[in-house]
């Protein structure tokens, strides 16, 4: 049997999880934290609802942060950590008792005395004051993989050792605060840089859950919540993700664009040298040896069953033991999803419930893989979004479906056509990609097919479970505005077709567009013919900043985007989910590495 153990934090919602564009996930982190820790009767919470509380605890968070990385990160690591030291120095930490059996691994250092020390994991004579703190990330794709399974291993023992939950930041450059609050690994783990499994990963994500609002951003009815508890941005007891190793290294970790791992935990830099010593080891632009990690083969796989695999992931992954009411015998029909900023990322999205009570959502890859899943506290459940007549009407062709007749920005000299039609896309009805209207694969988004005015066609992305248009809708033209997909899938498109008609024609093969943090910044990544780099790639990047410029003034502008930067690779990796194979590594990067945060849109175009 596994080893597996959960601190207990409960879940809270960031209190800005309706908005397209959510900031507070570090304040919900620190919340969630705080309150696991005993810290309610601090001056931040005294007598103060939860929602007040997290607006005060971003506040403070801000306002304790130095001044450059307030622009950079809505909840910088700095005011993270200064916040969860200044509100628990109050409170003395609890003698705690070990992990309980089935929890125990061998080799844990004794139990954490004293008061607690929060602070943030990496080179701490620098991290105060840089933008980026934290533990250096190797450029090396395959050490960076190493590097994660080290920092993966210290995530344990801090929850083994200490009983408080560090706060990581995860996704494309560090975009999402979550909380790691328990673990699942095989039988011969041991508290060793390179002793036994890592079966899964356990966190409290501030953003993963539905929120269920409707077309005019109103709560639903009490009549429709009849079968929904707790829709509200508050606090649940239970809400569990489970993520995969595999998952967990890919798809939260695993990053070419930030610079650093951010780790913000309750453990003197010291008291982790065992791990941080081979760590800083693995120095940023080391080379790398020894075995590719565990990675998917990329052959798809005709006959995988998603309900076969989500029984065996209930099983192997003790989902039941998060509610009871996840079984194998109420796994229902799986529901297809495309990925859009991946080429083999394509995943089956599995609900277990009865009915019209769903208990449980789970990930299985399109080659037959468990990735996570999303467990809801025992006796709550949601409701599945399709039978909501909002959702219906939306996904129909008819005169009452509300986004006819508005106009749709596509682009920024005042294009803005009319929508004629609507309908849902027959052959990918969902699509997904991590954004900032959604950071979990559980919850992705309706794709609807427009038909505009002069036959013109468009997509338009809508989160499933949230189908509030006011989000999108600008207060003063009453036009749509492009969500983040439907912009960087544009975005993509007109660099390709951009330079096809370039003179002289770039030779590119497919493009990849992410935004990062702040929004301010877009890195764009694409497919050179080249095979090396020199004059001729060195040119290359310089005829693609120039597309690049051209496409970023034609679509619509988003507000915040300042600068773009530029990446070169030999062959298409950078779009699948083989990362870390050590054949996705750029050929050359515009402005090269370290070279400052990328071109200026207003100077540079």
């Amino acid at each position: 049997m596994a080893i597996e153990h959960y601190l207990p934090v409960r879940h809270i919602l960031q209190n800005d999880c309706y908005e397209d564009t959510p900031e507070k996930c570090g304040a919900a982190c620190v919340q969630m934290v705080l309150r696991a820790i005993g810290v309610r009767n601090a001056r931040i919470v005294a007598g103060v609802r939860i929602i007040e509380e997290q607006d005060a605890l971003y506040k403070q968070i801000r306002y304790k942060s130095p001044i450059l990385t307030r622009g950079l990160w809505s909840s910088p690591p700095q005011g993270v950590t200064k916040v969860l030291n200044d509100e628990s120095s109050q409170v003395q930490r609890p003698i705690r008792q070990p992990a309980p059996p089935r929890g125990a691994i061998r080799g844990i250092p004794a139990s954490l005395t004293g008061n607690f020390n929060f602070s943030i994991l990496g080179d701490t004579s620098v991290a105060p004051y840089s933008n980026d703190p934290g533990i250096l990330k190797a450029i090396d794709s395959l050490v960076q993989i190493k590097q994660i399974n080290l920092i993966s291993r210290l995530l344990i023992r801090i929850i083994a050792q200490s009983g408080v939950a560090p706060i990581i930041a995860v996704r494309e450059d560090n975009a999402h605060w979550v909380v790691v609050n328990g673990y699942q690994v095989e039988d011969s783990y041991t508290d060793t840089p390179s002793n036994g499994e890592i079966k899964a990963i356990a966190i409290r994500n501030p953003l993963g859950r539905y929120t269920y609002r409707n077309i005019e951003c109103e709560p639903l009815s009490s009549t429709t919540l009849e079968v929904i508890t707790d829709n509200k941005c508050e606090e649940n007891v239970y809400l569990q993700d489970i993520v995969s190793y595999d998952t967990w290294e890919r798809e939260y970790l695993f990053d070419d664009w930030a610079e650093t791992f951010v780790v913000v935990c309750d453990q003197p830099p010291q008291i982790a040298t065992g791990i941080l010593g081979p760590l800083r080891i693995l120095q940023p632009r080391a080379i790398s040896s020894g075995q590719k990690p565990k990675a998917g083969s990329g052959k798809k796989n005709k006959t995988v069953d998603p309900n076969m695999v989500a029984c065996s992931a209930i099983k192997d992954y003790d989902l039941k033991n998060r509610n009871t009411m996840v079984t194998e015998e109420r796994v229902l029909q799986p529901i297809k999803v495309k990925r859009l900023d991946q080429s083999d990322g394509d995943y089956f999205m599995v609900p277990v419930g009865i009915e019209n009570r769903i208990f449980a959502l789970i990930n299985i890859s399109e080659t037959g893989e468990f990735s996570e899943a999303t467990v809801c506290p025992e006796n709550h459940f949601i409701a599945p979004f399709h039978n909501r007549k909002e959702f219906q009407t939306l996904e129909s062709s008819g005169d009452k479906n509300p986004l006819i007749g508005k106009k749709i920005r596509l682009g920024s000299n005042g294009n803005s056509p009319t929508i004629r039609r609507v309908a849902l896309d027959r052959d990918h009805p969902y699509v997904w990609r991590p954004c900032y209207e959604s950071f979990s694969s559980l919850r992705p988004f309706l794709n609807l097919k427009l038909t505009l005015n002069g036959d013109r066609n468009a997509q338009l992305y809508i989160p499933i479970d949230n189908l509030c248009l006011g989000n999108i809708t600008d207060k003063t033209s009453g036009e749509i505005i492009l969500p983040s997909p439907n912009y960087l899938e544009l975005l993509e498109k007109c660099i390709k077709t951009t330079a096809e008609n370039h003179n002289p024609r770039v030779d590119i093969g497919k493009v990849l567009a992410n935004l990062s943090r702040s929004g301010r910044t877009v890195l764009v990544k694409y497919r050179t013919r080249m095979s090396s780099p020199g004059s001729g790639l060195d040119q290359e990047l310089e005829q693609m900043k120039e597309i690049i410029c051209q496409c970023l003034k034609e679509l619509p502008q988003r507000t915040a985007l300042e600068k773009f930067r530029i990446k070169a690779f030999k062959n298409d990796y950078f779009m699948t989910q083989k990362r870390g194979s050590g054949d996705d590594e750029p050929l050359a990067s515009s402005p090269p590495s370290g070279g400052g945060d990328g071109f200026d849109i207003k100077i540079d175009c």
